[in-house]
């Protein structure tokens, strides 16, 4: 992996580069991170500071304990990173706001003694694809038209499916 990454937030107000290959790639349990976010488990990549650069916008920092800052869009609240607050040296960007994300697969778990019970569960969950999920109306929230640039399984908002499984609001 020699090539450049790029993401930013849900908004696209923020948007980042990375110049380097991933030190490491995780999940992470931690109660902090699962608060931070909003889910279950959190995908980082890890990299030197030094080859990532805020290339637009300007994500807002938040002090989230003695040891480190997150970073977020300050517009959509959109999790990008998390650093040491003292003399950082690696900045932890979250995978899934790449704009490929599937460049780069976690290789462990960490803090796994956080983990919430129901995500140990040996049963999957119900799988349900997005052309029956768009059948059905069962999802809020789809892919469209208008978001198509984010790729497969992004979302245009709380609206509910129209006939034919096409977003109402974007055709």
């Amino acid at each position: 992996m020699g090539e450049d990454f790029a993401g930013g937030c849900l908004c696209g107000e923020v948007r980042y580069r990375i110049t380097a290959a991933p030190v490491e790639a995780l999940y992470c349990h931690c109660r902090m991170c699962q608060r931070a976010h909003g889910a279950p488990v959190i995908a980082w990549l890890t990299v030197p500071f030094d080859v990532f650069a805020v290339t637009a916008g300007k994500p807002v920092a938040y002090r989230s304990s003695a040891k480190a800052f997150r970073h977020f869009c300050g517009s959509c609240g959109t999790p990008l990173t998390w650093r040491e607050a003292d003399n950082p040296r690696l900045v932890d960007i979250s995978i899934a706001s790449l704009d490929n994300p599937e460049a780069v697969a976690p290789t462990m778990h960490v803090w796994t003694d956080s983990r919430i019970p129901w995500f140990r569960n040996r049963r999957p969950p119900v799988a349900v694809s997005d052309e029956r999920a768009a059948q059905t109306g069962l999802l809020t929230q789809h892919r469209s038209a208008e978001m198509a640039k984010w790729g497969t399984g992004r979302s245009c908002g709380p609206i509910r499916f129209s006939g034919g499984g096409r977003c109402s609001r974007f055709g």
